[in-house]
């Protein structure tokens, strides 16, 4: 009988993941029994464009009315 690892355990699926549906990706990331550092980095990295650009229209809205 063979064991077979979760998806999330997989590196490549967590970065396939994380490109496309980053909510998954993110959330396999943190199922999975990876370091707390590499957890905390790429988070920052999938979620930063995302917070940047909200409040970049945020901000960008408020000026121009």
């Amino acid at each position: 009988m063979t064991v077979q690892t979760p998806w999330y355990e997989k590196t490549v699926w967590i970065v396939v993941w994380c490109i496309f549906v980053w909510p998954v990706g993110l959330y396999g990331m943190w199922k999975s029994s990876r370091a707390l550092v590499w957890k905390i980095v790429v988070t920052l990295a999938v979620v930063a464009p995302y917070a940047i650009s909200l409040l970049t229209s945020l901000f960008t809205q408020t000026v121009a009315q």
